[in-house]
């Protein structure tokens, strides 16, 4: 079980880091492998709000109800990455199964 969390990990970040990418293009700053630090907490901050507001969104309206974009795309699938971690987590008994959220 331990090599699937691991693999869903690996699979969540890698999606985080395409969000990334997606918002920096989409705003127009540029490649966030050169982006200084600054810039970069900045752009971490949006996104989280980005994800929250998302979710909120998925819950009252369902996830059909967004926009169909390639950035809503990439949030749906790293928010069915991130239940399925969840749900592992909690099959295992983990109580720190909200941990992803603060490494993505």
């Amino acid at each position: 079980m331990n090599e699937k969390l691991d693999q869903l990990r690996r699979q969540l970040d890698q999606k985080t880091t395409e969000i990334d990418k997606a918002v920096a293009a989409e705003r127009g700053i540029g490649s966030i492998e050169n982006m200084d630090s600054s810039d970069y907490e900045r752009l971490q901050q949006d996104i989280e709000e980005l994800l929250e507001q998302w979710e909120e969104t998925a819950q009252q309206e369902g996830p059909g109800g967004m926009d169909d974009t390639p950035l809503n795309r990439l949030i749906a699938e790293r928010f069915e990455i991130e239940q399925i971690i969840l749900a592992s987590r909690g099959q295992q008994g983990n109580d720190f199964a909200g941990d992803e959220t603060q490494d993505a």
